[in-house]
């Protein structure tokens, strides 16, 4: 590619070259006439064409310092891009060796092509030991009892045979020393395009799990006999047990949680570089290079979606996820619902419709979450759905004195699911079928989600379908009555700001505080580029600095930076714009918007308790980020 740049380049070059060498022997050889002002009178139009030629050689010259100047800022930048990925790929690899649970790949010959730290070490191997061997003869190739186990009989080797998800808790692993120990797996296939390309392999030492229960059942034999003082201390020292296993597993619950949000902030770090460099670039480049950037931007926005999942899923099981309560209409939930998934259906012969039997307009709960749900029942039928109908509805089943019993349905026309699927379609990273999570790009964590937020809400979820005749998906939720007033339509000035900045933002001067060059370079090339005045800080004690010196409209501010973070800066700023008497309205009033990679709940708590204002999680949406600033920036007035 690069070569064929120079080339193009030099061509240029080389014909500017030619032109202007044309030029010059054809103002010589008109220069040589004996009177050249007589000439000029009595040819005018040899002036006219010399003065043509000149400015085709200027367009030309400045068009090869435009093309080449392009040229390397696309290089540069697609560099960067490629940079961040192979970050996001380093990244991927830390994860999976700080995790605790065992994960080993399989090839389709049962050969071992990966293995985690944790796994190595649960096994007593060193990792090269065990990659490129046959799997089955180093660690199960004997049952519990020490009988042979032969591949074929492998149920761990199963999934090579039949494409299918494989659990079990009831077999033994063996270690490199010889001895055994119970273990609890899950064998998952894994695909390249809709070909078996091999498995991953999960796996977890249960010893303590099946000492406990072999205690529980010689405990149990024992009471039928044991005299009472003896069953009491017995009692006690099992209720002893109980709660020290309590606090292993709130501990393991704790590591869990703090590896997911690590997890979230390493990958979403890079991931907004990259989404932003890819923007970047679009509309830049040829046509072939725009579809390439496009499809870059479709994966990562799946491989976004997937770790909110997590996230989301994690916060459900752990209890932590909270449902607002807000006002809102269902109409606008419904229309952005359809909005969304137009721009899903692509190049597919599919029509939305929409129904909303006896709702009334306004109600109070979440309606992110309730959007969410609705929105994963709709995503999931687009792309199950070749051709034909997507129906949305929501009816009302049931209403009370201050609620109401609302049932949301999702119906498509698509392939259908086997009946005997749908009992597990809801547990997490399930499908109806293994293959759709390759096919369809889907984890299967969808459905779970929208289970859960039912069930948050007051309500069930369910589906009904047949192979081939399409599936309805539904989910109830018990929804307040609002009696506040329905909002007035808004102006346009209002319908602007939540989508841009207005012409009164721009020269505004905004501070941006962040560490990390390439989302540093992003997020000024998108706040300049519309029209505001932008000063950067590499780490918040030199945030603190130019907020003192520096009267900013605006205070973008990461949290994570070296020498003092995001937290503690903007508790300095506040500070000492209350402590200082001769501080004008606008330091002590200037707004501080959070922009990171920290997503939970409490990162956000923690943002708003040291004095920040709003939250713009990463990867930045131009789009959210605009409509945060502009409910924050004041308008200069003419």
């Amino acid at each position: 590619m690069k070569t064929n740049l120079n080339i193009g380049s030099h061509l240029i070059v080389a014909f500017s070259v030619i032109i202007l060498l044309l030029v010059l022997l054809g103002l010589a050889a008109f220069m040589s006439t004996e009177n050249v002002v007589e000439t000029a009178r009595q040819t005018p139009v040899l002036l006219f064409i010399g003065m043509l030629w000149l400015l085709i050689l200027i367009a030309n010259i400045v068009l090869a310092i435009v093309v080449i100047r392009n040229i390397n800022n696309g290089i540069t930048r697609r560099k960067q891009a490629e940079g961040s990925l192979r970050e996001s790929e380093s990244l991927n690899r830390q994860i999976l060796d700080a995790t605790n649970e065992a994960i080993c790949g399989l090839d389709m010959q049962g050969t071992t092509t990966f293995i985690n730290p944790a796994g190595a070490r649960m096994l007593g191997w060193e990792t090269q030991e065990l990659v490129g061997k046959i799997q089955h003869k180093l660690l199960h190739h004997s049952k519990a009892d020490g009988s042979p186990c032969s591949f074929e009989e492998c149920r761990v080797y199963a999934t090579l045979k039949d494409g299918k998800v494989h659990s079990h808790e009831d077999e033994v692993f063996w270690r490199k020393d010889g001895s055994s120990f119970p273990v609890e797996y899950t064998s998952t296939p894994v695909f390249e395009g809709e070909e078996p390309a091999g498995a991953i392999l999960v796996f977890r030492d249960i010893s303590a799990h099946v000492q406990i229960r072999t205690q529980l059942i010689k405990l149990t034999e024992r009471l039928q006999v044991m005299p009472k003082n003896l069953l009491v201390a017995q009692v006690e020292k099992l209720n002893k047990q109980l709660a020290e296993s309590r606090n292993h597993a709130e501990i393991a619950s704790r590591s869990k949680s703090v590896l997911l949000a690590n997890m979230s902030y390493e990958i979403r770090t890079p991931l907004n570089a990259i989404i932003g460099l890819t923007r970047l670039m679009q509309g830049s480049v040829r046509p072939k290079q725009e579809q390439q950037l496009k499809k870059i931007d479709a994966s990562v926005q799946h491989l976004l979606t997937f770790i909110n999942d997590i996230l989301d899923l994690s916060k459900i099981e752990s209890g932590k996820l909270v449902l607002e309560q807000s006002e809102f209409q269902l109409s606008t939930i419904f229309d952005d619902v359809r909005s969304l998934l137009k721009e899903l259906i692509g190049s597919k012969d599919l029509i939305i419709t929409t129904d909303l039997i006896k709702i009334p307009q306004l109600l109070r709960g979440d309606p992110g979450r309730l959007s969410q749900a609705l929105l994963n029942y709709a995503v999931n039928a687009v792309k199950f759905t070749e051709e034909g109908t997507i129906f949305l509805r929501a009816k009302l089943l049931e209403e009370y004195d201050d609620a109401l019993l609302i049932r949301f349905e999702v119906r498509d026309t698509g392939i259908g699911i086997e009946p005997e699927k749908i009992p597990d379609l809801f547990d997490a990273f399930e499908q109806s079928n293994v293959t759709s999570t390759h096919r369809y790009g889907s984890a299967g964590l969808g459905l779970a989600i929208t289970r859960h937020l039912a069930q948050l809400m007051d309500g069930e979820a369910g589906v009904e379908s047949e192979p081939g005749q399409g599936s309805t998906f539904w989910f109830t939720a018990r929804l307040g009555l609002s009696e506040a007033v329905i909002p007035a339509a808004r102006s346009a000035e209002e319908m602007a700001t939540e989508t841009g900045l207005l012409p009164g933002h721009r020269g505004l001067r905004i501070l941006l505080a962040e560490d990390n060059a390439i989302n540093s370079e992003v997020a000024v090339a998108l706040l300049t580029g519309a029209g505001l005045v932008v000063d950067t800080a590499e780490n918040g004690r030199e945030a603190v600095e130019k907020s003192h010196a520096t009267a900013y409209d605006l205070i973008l501010m990461d949290i994570h930076m070296p020498e003092m973070d995001g937290l503690e800066a903007t508790r300095v700023i506040r500070a000492m714009a209350s402590a200082s008497a001769s501080a004008s309205a606008t330091h002590k009033d200037i707004p501080i918007l959070a922009m990171t990679a920290n997503v939970l709940s409490e990162d956000r708590l923690a943002c708003l308790n040291a004095g920040m204002n709003e939250f713009v999680a990463k990867p930045v949406e131009p789009d959210t980020l605009f409509s945060t600033i502009a409910k924050w920036l004041p308008l200069e007035q003419d």
